[in-house]
């Protein structure tokens, strides 16, 4: 699955690899070889960076339509299915 994440200042429109949260901040890893990261969006407590990242894992699991069932719920298949064809674009909360 591609995710993409428009960051909190709307300047940069990034693929991650993965998302982590730093202190305060929402972190944004790329390219796993090199260890680049980007931060992604400045928050006024780790609580609510936590929560950011808890948004975003939200808009990932996204609910399916397919057998009327959750992604949590879903065999093995149809998240795979899901996963491998499918974009998202988050777009970081201002505050």
């Amino acid at each position: 699955m591609d995710l993409w994440i428009r960051s909190q200042d709307r300047k940069n429109l990034l693929k991650c690899d993965d998302i982590a949260v730093n202190g305060r901040c929402v972190v944004g890893y790329f390219d796993r070889n090199i260890i680049y990261e980007r931060d992604l969006g400045l928050y006024g407590t780790r609580k609510r960076a936590l929560e950011v990242l808890d948004e975003i894992q939200n808009a990932i699991y996204t609910e399916v339509k397919s057998n009327n069932t959750t992604y949590e719920q879903a065999d093995i298949e149809i998240k795979s299915n899901i996963l491998c064809n499918m974009s998202k674009i988050y777009v970081m909360p201002k505050e």
